[in-house]
């Protein structure tokens, strides 16, 4: 079980950071990113993600992917 996102962060396809988060409590919907660089929506397309996890065990991982914004 996770019980912390220590550091999260969402890229553009050129590395730009977009969004970057820490202590980011899990379950909780009013965290996270909403899809947004600065106030306007991003371009539809491929983004990368990163994240530290802490788990409840003290366990760190760094977990990372790809996402696709569709319209």
């Amino acid at each position: 079980l996770i019980e912390e996102v220590e550091d999260f962060m969402i890229l553009d396809r050129w590395g730009n950071i977009l969004y970057e988060t820490q202590d980011l409590q899990t379950n909780d919907p009013t965290s996270g990113w909403d899809g947004r660089y600065g106030d306007q929506r991003v371009s539809i397309g491929p983004y990368t993600y990163s994240a530290r996890i802490r788990f409840i065990d003290q366990r760190v991982e760094t977990l990372s992917g790809a996402i696709m914004i569709i319209d």
